[in-house]
């Protein structure tokens, strides 16, 4: 996107401006007010760092405790009646090897670090809690329900009545709008995105360029040096997680399966579920659209993206489906049957040797719930139509939209929103993929650091921000001369926020796929 105007003027200096509302509010204190505001107060922001130390201590030392202290042989081999304590060893919850230790030593590290930090947290986000409290005369309970623009406005009427949302958006948004422009240009490629990688792409790449919430001009004087830097952090980093990535890996994996086994045993049709990768969602996500609008928006899209997976069944496999269904039901109802008449048959009737009939009982029900989300008793066929639904949230490729009633766009379709167990797995094996993808990564910086300082633009109250996002000189521009995702991002800020421009913008004739 070319805006007509040079990166740097003349008469500009490097130095960034900050946002002018009151000596004590900068742009690092408007952030942590959004970040007050969507983690919903004080004590739920702290509480869900303390909670969030001890599941990560319990996890790592029930770990411990899982590999070390139970006597599986003598378990699985027990056929009398007996006591867990008998088969559980206390005295070897420290005897592990030497790369154990090391794993312990470099947890260790990581949860003081986390507790630096959460210490760190409680006496800043203490003072946000004050400025909303006395200030705004906002108490906790009503963050809870209040709107983020009733905040603006609270702040408008005591600090400046010239507060810009625009300003605003841009400087919480700074940092992820670049993000969003990679990952959209495809100047970095992945094929999936965990969390993992996530944070080393920040760590590595967007706040490298950012000196707190500012860009650091440097940039632009130095291209080689920034180049090198990033290259290096990108490779120290890629060494770092493959030598932890046996401990990522483990809590990762037992992460997973306690967080989500419980569902899936006793919600057996949740692994049918389908939810947005997190790949998509950062493709999806428009430039200056905050954590709380994007949240809503794509929730919205769920629903009418599971009618249109819907739209395409496999008949045979809901045939056999059904009459999978017809058998287990009977035999579950007839087994429920017996165990009413005689309660005593759950424990003691052995189906096959040493599975009594409660055993079957359970494993029937899961599989009846399973092969029922199979079927689809009513079916109307409007691929279209459900697919226009989608484009109301979220603006997909217009190649998809002219042909969504084909199943190779249903394919297309599906790799972005994909079941919940799927993504699960894919993120359990790509974080061992992680090391390599960031090793890779480190031989395209050329491409994106010269994508970044081409891509950045000053604004007055505001800085040097991603020109995808620098709306205020967007609006003066031909819409046929710009991108769609830069198109949508402008038109979707001006509907949501239509007081931000003091005059009306020249793009109300147009329309487009998002919600209005």
């Amino acid at each position: 996107m070319s805006l007509e105007e040079p990166l740097l003027k003349p008469e500009q200096s490097f130095e960034n401006p900050t946002l002018n509302i009151d000596n004590n509010i900068n742009d690092n204190f408007i952030i942590k007010l959004y970040y007050y505001y969507i983690h919903k107060g004080y004590y739920n922001i702290i509480s869900t760092q303390v909670v969030n130390i001890l599941t990560t201590l319990f996890l790592f030392s029930f770990i411990i405790f899982l590999f070390n202290c139970i006597d599986y042989n003598g378990l699985f081999t027990m056929y009398d009646t007996g006591y867990l304590s008998d088969y559980i060893k206390w005295s070897d919850f420290f005897e592990l090897d030497i790369i154990s230790w090391i794993c312990v030593i470099i947890f260790l590290f990581f949860i003081f670090c986390k507790v630096l930090s959460l210490f760190d947290d409680v006496k800043t986000f203490y003072k946000i809690k004050k400025y909303y409290n006395k200030k705004l005369l906002i108490t906790d309970s009503q963050i809870i329900s209040i709107q983020w623009s009733d905040v603006l406005d609270k702040i408008k009427m005591y600090e400046n009545d010239d507060i810009d949302i625009y300003v605003i958006s841009s400087i919480i948004m700074a940092k992820d709008n670049y993000l969003i422009a990679l990952l959209d240009n495809e100047v970095i490629k992945l094929s999936f995105m965990t969390a993992l990688m996530e944070w080393n792409l920040k760590y590595c790449i967007i706040h490298h360029i950012f000196n707190k919430n500012k860009l650091r001009t440097s940039l632009f004087e130095e291209k080689d040096e920034f180049k090198k830097g990033i290259q290096n952090k990108l490779r120290i980093v890629s060494i770092f997680n493959f030598i932890c990535m046996p401990l990522i890996f483990i809590l990762f994996t037992f992460y997973t399966i306690f967080k989500y086994g419980e569902d899936f045993y006793n919600k057996p049709d949740t692994i049918f579920s389908r939810n947005w990768s997190l790949l998509s969602k950062w493709k999806y996500r428009l430039y200056n659209e905050t954590y709380h609008l994007f949240h809503d928006r794509i929730n919205n899209s769920i629903e009418p993206s599971n009618n249109y997976i819907n739209q395409f069944p496999n008949k045979i496999l809901e045939t056999f489906s059904k009459l999978i269904v017809f058998i287990l039901s009977s035999l579950f109802i007839l087994m429920l049957f017996l165990t009413l008449v005689n309660e005593n048959l759950l424990m003691n009737l052995y189906v096959t040797s040493h599975r009594p009939i409660l055993w079957y009982i359970g494993i029937l029900g899961t599989v009846i719930a399973i092969n029922k989300k199979l079927i689809k008793e009513k079916l109307i066929y409007h691929p279209k139509k459900y697919f226009n639904e989608i484009t109301e949230y979220i603006t997909l490729p217009d190649d998809w939209e002219d042909n969504s009633d084909k199943i190779e766009i249903k394919q297309k379709f599906i790799k972005t929103f994909n079941f919940q167990l799927v993504l699960l797995i894919k993120d359990i094996f790509y974080i061992l993929m992680s090391p390599f993808d960031l090793w890779e990564l480190s031989y395209h910086i050329d491409e994106i650091v010269e994508f970044i300082s081409q891509n950045t633009i000053y604004e007055k109250n505001v800085g040097y921000i991603c020109s995808f996002s620098a709306f205020r000189k967007i609006r003066h521009h031909n819409p046929n001369l710009l991108d769609k995702k830069t198109f949508n991002s402008f038109k979707y800020f001006d509907i949501k926020y239509p007081d931000w421009l003091n005059k009306k913008n020249n793009f109300s004739s147009f329309s487009i796929n998002i919600i209005n």
